[in-house]
């Protein structure tokens, strides 16, 4: 059922992968898999020189072990992977009898499809198993971490019912907009991004029971491995490396808290030559630069690259100083990109967040919040954040699928009020 799987990051209350097989797991079936990926690996072209097919498959066969020391070996992941399900949001019908739409704050998933305790309303935690899953109670709920329930209060653009609580009318949308009775894993209406399951359709393992090696490698190892490749290349070795192996076997990854990505080492302050551009180049530019400003902050970040190739005049403004750097702070701050921006609502988050961002501020300039500062690198700063960042791609899927939930919530409010 849909609803032992967190509403916004679909990921399970269970967390996962923590183990690489769920059954016939042996020295053999180990042995066997590792040389048929090692095989894979040197066959895919690769920047940069891999081991031998001989060489690879103990390192391979070590990484897989990681996950099978008693199946529940969390050293072998990084604290950011395995962690998940502190605290989470439960919306739903949650009791027998009429008690309309309940809202708790629960923590400890008990593997049945619940959680062990509930916050009361004097702040402490008590004994109250609240159980979800519509498979055990046949009454509908769902559930979501708690940081994800702050994201979709601060993101979604909707409209909401004057005096009613935010809770009730998600609730309203969800339970009308989404059919909770059906089997599937996952709403299949919502775009979930690359984050999917296992073949087995279970986050616990990375290959799950009905897949054989072949599924594995066809099915899941779509593009050859080659995070697995290029982190074998450089050096990594046994967990070192679990994060590749996640990625290439499309696993499902959840940052816990998201890392704001620091100013790297070699990072220079050197301002970027941008152009120049003629206001009388084209109609459109002869607008007033507030409203232009307000227009193109709308624009997602590659449709905004896209409009730039359309015509010199259009790349000359957008690629223009100032143009550019207050496209993408204005994108950050009310558009596309604000999913970039630190949430008031988590706990810790903006604290967090300012010490990574004014690590990209040059520390004569370094006054106030980060992201206004006019020495910010906004270019180079967000090429890191959609490039290499993994914390950051996991936090735009989930403004992703909130963009999707907006439309949904818009639809249903639409269809109430003809």
């Amino acid at each position: 059922m849909w609803d032992i799987y967190c509403f916004l990051s679909g990921i399970n209350a269970s967390g996962g992968a923590r183990a690489f097989y769920v059954q016939d797991y042996n020295t053999e079936s180990v042995d066997a898999f590792a040389n048929n990926l090692a095989a894979k690996l040197v066959a895919t072209p690769v920047s940069g020189q891999l081991p031998s097919q001989e060489k690879l498959k103990p390192i391979l066969a070590a990484l897989i072990n990681h996950y099978e020391d008693d199946n529940s070996d969390e050293s072998a992941l990084p604290k950011s992977y395995h962690s998940w399900c502190p605290e989470v949001v439960v919306i739903g019908k949650l009791t027998d009898g009429d008690h309309g739409i309940e809202f708790r704050i629960c923590r400890h998933y008990d593997s049945v499809g619940g959680f062990e305790q509930m916050l009361s309303d004097d702040g402490t935690w008590v004994q109250n198993n609240t159980t979800v899953s519509a498979a055990v109670t046949n009454r509908p709920a769902t559930f979501m971490d708690r940081r994800c329930w702050a994201y979709l209060q601060t993101w979604l653009s909707v409209p909401l019912t004057p005096g009613r609580d935010f809770y009730l009318d998600f609730w309203d949308v969800v339970e009308r907009s989404f059919d909770w009775t059906q089997p599937e894993a996952l709403h299949a209406t919502l775009d979930y991004g690359l984050m999917s399951t296992t073949w087995s359709q279970a986050q616990s393992w990375i290959v799950g029971e009905m897949c054989t090696d072949e599924q594995a490698f066809n099915l899941l190892c779509l593009d050859g491995a080659p995070n697995l490749s290029r982190g074998i290349i450089q050096g990594l070795r046994d967990k070192d490396l679990a994060p590749a192996l996640l990625k290439d076997f499309q696993c499902w990854i959840w940052e816990q808290p998201d890392v704001w990505p620091t100013k790297p080492e070699a990072f220079k302050f050197d301002v970027p030559k941008l152009t120049t551009y003629s206001k009388d180049s084209h109609r459109f530019l002869m607008l007033p630069s507030e409203l232009i400003l307000e227009i193109t902050s709308r624009f997602a970040l590659y449709d905004l690259f896209n409009l730039a190739s359309t015509s010199k005049a259009f790349r000359a403004y957008i690629l223009s100083e100032p143009t550019l750097p207050m496209v993408l702070r204005n994108s950050v701050d009310r558009g596309t990109l604000e999913w970039i921006k630190p949430c008031a609502l988590v706990d810790g988050e903006v604290q967090n967040a300012n010490r990574a961002l004014t690590t990209w501020v040059d520390p004569s300039k370094s006054v106030g919040d980060p992201l206004q500062n006019p020495s910010f690198p906004w270019l180079a700063f967000i090429r890191t954040c959609f490039v290499d960042s993994d914390s950051m791609k996991s936090r735009k899927r989930l403004w992703n699928i909130t963009k999707q939930l907006e439309q949904f919530w818009i639809d249903f409010v639409t269809r109430r009020e003809d």
